[in-house]
C-alpha cells in the first residue's frame, strides 16, 4: 500500500513538473487603418487544450456630452461584442490624482519586470505606410516613425528575451495623407513562470489598491492666498 502511495505521489509530482514546464503562447495582432484600430489577443496553453481569444473590433474617437472620448468595441467574456467609452472626465480624474499613481508605480513595476525576464519573444513584425502628401514632411514623419519604433523595440528587448530578429518596415507614401500599420507579435513563457508572475502581480495589486484608496481619500490642502493692497 505504501508503494502504491509513493507511485501516485511520483506521478503527481511528474505531472506538476511537466505542466509547469509547458509553454504558454501569446499572439498579439494590431492593425490601424486611418482612424480605426482593430486587434486580437490569442492565448494557447496546456499543449493546445486551452485556447483563449479576445478581439478588439473597433477603436476610434467620438464626441459625447462630457466632451471628447474614445469608443472601443471589444469581445467580452460571453463572446459577445461589448462597447466601452473612455471619456475626457475619466482621464481628467486620473490626471488630478497623478501624484498618487506615480507614488505606487515603482511598487507595481518590480514584479512585472521580474516576470518579463522570463518571457521569450519569438516573432515581431511591424509594417507601416505613412505619408502627408508632401515630400519633406513625409520624410520627417518616416524618420520619426523609425525612431519611435526602434526605441520601443529596444526597450522591449531589454525587458524580455528576443529569440529572433524583429522584421520592421516603414514605407513612405507621397501621394496623400495616410497612416496604416500592422503589428504581429508572438511571445512564449512557461506555465510555471506565468503562474508565479500572476500571483506576485495579484498580491501587489491588492496592496496598491489599498494604498490608492488611502491616498485619494485624503482631503486636499487648500491653497493659501495673499491679498495684495491696491495702490490708489
Amino acid at each position: 500500500m505504501h508503494m502504491t502511495a509513493y507511485i501516485w505521489l511520483a506521478i503527481i509530482l511528474l505531472a506538476v513538473v511537466v505542466l509547469s514546464l509547458s509553454v504558454v503562447t501569446v499572439t498579439v495582432e494590431l492593425t490601424q487603418h486611418g482612424a480605426t484600430v482593430q486587434g486580437s489577443v490569442r492565448i494557447r496553453a496546456l499543449f493546445g487544450l486551452l485556447k483563449v481569444r479576445r478581439e478588439l473590433k473597433e477603436l476610434h474617437p467620438k464626441l459625447t456630452k462630457e466632451g471628447p472620448a474614445v469608443k472601443s468595441v471589444h469581445q467580452a467574456a460571453t463572446k459577445q461584442h461589448q462597447e466601452s467609452t473612455l471619456t475626457s472626465s475619466e482621464v481628467w480624474g486620473f490626471v488630478k490624482n497623478w501624484r498618487s499613481y506615480a507614488s505606487v508605480l515603482p511598487k507595481a513595476w518590480h514584479p512585472l519586470k521580474r516576470f518579463l525576464r522570463s518571457v521569450q519573444v519569438s516573432e515581431v513584425t511591424v509594417n507601416a505606410v505613412v505619408g502627408t502628401g508632401d515630400v519633406v514632411s513625409t520624410g520627417c514623419l518616416v524618420g520619426a516613425a523609425w525612431g519611435g519604433v526602434g526605441m520601443i523595440i529596444g526597450q522591449v528587448s531589454r525587458l524580455t528575451r528576443f529569440t529572433a530578429k524583429p522584421q520592421l518596415s516603414i514605407t513612405p507614401n507621397f501621394q496623400g495623407t495616410l497612416f496604416d500599420a500592422a503589428v504581429h507579435c508572438i511571445a512564449r513563457v512557461t506555465l510555471g513562470h506565468a503562474i508565479v508572475g500572476v500571483l506576485r502581480m495579484s498580491l501587489t495589486w491588492v496592496s496598491i489598491q489599498k494604498t490608492l484608496q488611502r491616498l485619494t481619500s485624503r482631503p486636499r490642502k487648500e491653497e493659501k492666498t495673499w491679498n495684495t493692497p491696491s495702490r490708489g
